[in-house]
């Protein structure tokens, strides 16, 4: 590890150094974070006001940067030296270029769109890229683009001035017409042929032996994309993706590209340690179903073997009746219902009042001749103890 520290970064080792500045990687001090820093010297951009404006677009993007663009962890200016800290990502599409040399058409044209909607986010905000090349452009594990935003810098390497317009070999106009062209050359190295200005400018877009290179179902699209005219070119980033779109869907669609990158012993043997663990459930239950089941009664193991059929499977027990019966309750005798009364003629009830009337008259005779023969008794004197007391009182 290098002894030096930029911001709340330690510098871990030196990846390259040139015109441009020198690139370090580094490692957040409390966070275990992993990032890229970028040492820019004022000498790289020696205007203050386009040094001024870099840390402005910078800061912007640290904010507010789209999942499809490089994320920024840290702009500043301090000693000379501008410095920007971005996360790490595994490799470049220049890495998987050099590795595969081509790409299938369906996944360039995937990763291209991916870029165009970085460039549309920049230049909605006026903010132009200016240094559009494979070398910038960086895959993730999942094989999706991102567009590293570096600042409007000095170009050192002269092959990646064959991704600037031939009217601006230098990147000195700093133009959104030249981020657009920039999109197309590098479309057209992922489909396996070099940008067409790399040798000779003055040479045509698709010479004979280029032009098989090329898949036809590419070239209209790659010819109004590189046009040496500006004014053939598309006028927008949204115009461009929308003509990728057109062509992604007479492809087949859009996939994310794959990258073949080295995994960990973990990662190659996942899928196979989920399967083993699956299949060895599987069997287990079936081992035990097919069998037998093992009940535990009365401290003792009791093996019962599983019946294979229906009609093997014992019946449930008979519960015996109880010893004692139970006491009959008597059940309330329903009333009888009453008999039906018809109606008695007029002559009968008049019998029957008329018997009445003697039963009557009879009983009162009765009653009279019992007390006149009660009265016409004898009273017999009271006894001689009482006799003064009865005499008296008569």
């Amino acid at each position: 590890m290098i002894d030096r520290e930029i911001g709340s970064y330690w510098v871990v080792k030196k990846i390259s150094d040139g015109r441009e500045g020198a690139v370090y990687a580094g490692v957040h001090k409390t966070k275990d974070q992993e990032v890229v820093i970028r040492e820019i010297p004022f000498s790289v951009i020696p205007d203050p006001a386009a040094r001024a404006r870099f840390l402005r677009d910078a800061s912007f993007l640290k904010k507010a940067a789209p999942s499809h663009m490089v994320k920024i962890e840290l702009c500043e200016e301090s000693d000379g030296f501008l410095y920007l800290v971005t996360e790490h990502l595994p490799e470049t599409l220049e890495d998987l270029l050099e590795r595969e040399c081509l790409l299938p058409t369906a996944t360039a044209l995937a990763l291209c769109l991916r870029l165009l909607d970085a460039l549309q986010y920049l230049h909605r905000y006026q903010i132009v890229h200016g240094r559009i090349s494979p070398r910038n452009v960086y895959l993730t594990s999942e094989g999706r683009a991102k567009l590293a935003y570096i600042g409007a810098t000095a170009i050192d390497d002269p092959q990646l001035k064959s991704y600037l317009p031939p009217e601006d070999p230098d990147g000195v106009s700093q133009g959104a017409a030249a981020d657009l062209y920039g999109i197309g050359a590098v479309l057209c190295k992922m489909v396996g042929k070099e940008p067409p200005y790399t040798a000779d400018p003055s040479a045509p877009l698709i010479e004979a032996e280029a032009e098989a290179a090329v898949p036809p179902e590419l070239r209209d699209l790659l010819a109004k994309a590189m046009a040496r005219d500006p004014a053939e070119r598309f006028r927008s980033a949204q115009e461009f993706a929308r003509a990728v779109r057109q062509k992604a869907e007479g492809t087949g669609g859009v996939r994310p590209a794959k990258v073949s990158r080295a995994r960990s012993f973990l990662e190659r043997t996942e899928g196979f340690g989920v399967l083993l663990v699956v299949m060895v459930v599987l069997l287990f239950f079936v081992v035990v179903g097919r069998h037998r089941e093992t009940l535990i009664q009365g401290g003792k193991v009791h093996v019962v073997p599983v019946p294979k059929v229906a009609s093997e499977i014992p019946s449930a027990p008979k519960i015996p009746p109880p010893a004692t019966a139970l006491p009959v309750v008597d059940q309330p005798t329903p009333a009888a219902p009453a008999p039906e009364t018809t109606p008695q003629p007029a002559a009968e009830k008049r019998k029957k009042a008329t018997q009445v009337h003697h039963k009557k008259k009879r009983v009162k005779t009765v009653s009279s001749s019992r007390r006149s023969e009660t009265a016409s008794l004898p009273v017999a004197p009271p006894p001689p103890d009482e006799l003064d007391a009865w005499s008296i009182r008569k």
